[in-house]
């Protein structure tokens, strides 16, 4: 990332949340150089192609036949999702749920009054209501900046190519996730299922990855009622055919008591599987190799 050179003075804003500025920048009410407009119902204008495009929070998700404004504008969350602000240009149509802004850029830069709005603590002016709201007046009333338009365009052009940049990285992670999470299926698949000649797959050879133990056919079993949502895997025995396993087949877990019941069985570590027999008796394998 770019460096920035630090200004030779600061002094204190005065606005808790902003802390200091540069000695020459002065912060002024947002609502001295914007006005707030209320979005509006598209249900009425809404068209499946062409128009227009519809902004909500999360961006633009329907077209429209008419607009109600024509410019650059801040979009700002009215109720609902109130931290989210959008930066749109040309004409559009907003959401009942949202307002938009009437910028004079003679003063400021609307892509600069985008980056200020996201870093807003929205959270100081919510009002307590059920569903989150921000008011005209607390989001006029807040501070921003008021620095030359040259120095504004100097830094969304800065944090311009500097997001450019992040958002491409996590572009190119996201990717290689996906890559590698493919690769991993491929690698399981090749190393643990198999086709049986007959089309039927989805089932692991236990003697790869586990000992086999007999169990006991006494009555220290769990029954359904002991499941859990983690501990121990259990599968019912219908599911092991020569010490094969579907891994679909697994009704289980049991939790973590059973462990300490069945280290007599040579089961209860972490990576056991008990396999349930007649009456819910103990049959096991132990994973060994430490390879699932």
């Amino acid at each position: 990332m770019t460096e920035l050179k630090r200004y030779p003075e600061y002094k204190d804003s005065g606005v808790e949340w902003l802390s200091e500025i540069p000695s020459a920048w002065s912060v002024c009410a947002f609502g001295r150089f914007a006005r707030f407009r209320n979005g509006a119902d598209y249900s009425s204008v809404e068209v499946a192609d062409g128009g227009y495009p519809v902004y909500g929070s999360a961006g633009e998700f329907r077209r429209a036949s008419e607009f109600l404004f024509d410019g650059e504008s801040v979009l700002f969350g009215r109720k609902g999702t109130v931290d989210r602000p959008v930066h749109v240009t040309g004409r559009f149509w907003t959401v009942d749920t949202m307002y938009y802004t009437e910028i004079a850029t003679r003063h400021l830069v609307p892509r600069f009054v985008y980056y200020w709005a996201t870093q807003l603590p929205y959270s100081y002016w919510l009002t307590s209501t059920a569903l989150p709201s921000m008011t005209q007046s607390d989001l006029s009333a807040a501070k921003i900046p008021y620095i030359s338009i040259e120095d504004q365009d100097a830094i969304v052009a800065f944090l311009d190519r500097e997001t450019a940049e992040i958002d491409a990285f996590i572009a190119d992670q996201e990717e290689l996730i996906g890559l590698l999470a493919e690769r991993r299926a491929a690698a399981v698949d090749v190393l643990l299922r198999q086709d049986d000649g007959k089309g039927i797959r989805n089932m692991i050879k236990l003697g790869w990855a586990f000992d086999f133990l007999n169990g006991d056919r006494g009555s220290d079993y769990p029954d359904r009622r002991d499941f859990v949502e983690s501990g121990v895997p259990v599968t019912c025995s219908a599911a092991c055919v020569d010490q094969l396993v579907r891994t679909h087949s697994f009704v289980g877990p049991v939790e973590v008591r059973w462990h300490h019941r069945w280290w007599r069985y040579g089961l209860g570590r972490e990576r056991s599987i008990a396999a349930t027999r007649s009456g819910y008796s103990i049959r096991g394998w132990n994973d060994t190799r430490g390879c699932c």
